[in-house]
């Protein structure tokens, strides 16, 4: 029995870190932040004139959570205030 509760135990523990890191990797990180917009300073100057660039931006934070496209949104709105 002793070794199941060990098993149970190390599962619980291993459990809590994917937690964690799961909940880690839902804030906007400062790296990703600046990836997004080197991103949409290389590819706007690609842009041809009828293009919107609020699409190109909306097409780079597509594949992101939405807690990070808004945690992006404020960042941003901070910077440019």
């Amino acid at each position: 029995m002793s070794g199941l509760k060990e098993f149970l135990q190390r599962r619980s523990e291993n459990l809590q870190k994917e937690r964690n890191q799961n909940s880690e990797n839902e804030n906007l990180s400062d790296d990703e932040f600046w990836a997004i917009m080197n991103a949409f300073g290389q590819q706007s100057k690609e842009l041809a004139e009828d293009e919107n660039p609020v699409d190109l931006l909306e097409k780079i934070l597509e594949p992101l959570p939405l807690q990070k496209v808004i945690q992006f949104a404020e960042k941003f709105e901070k910077l440019n205030s």
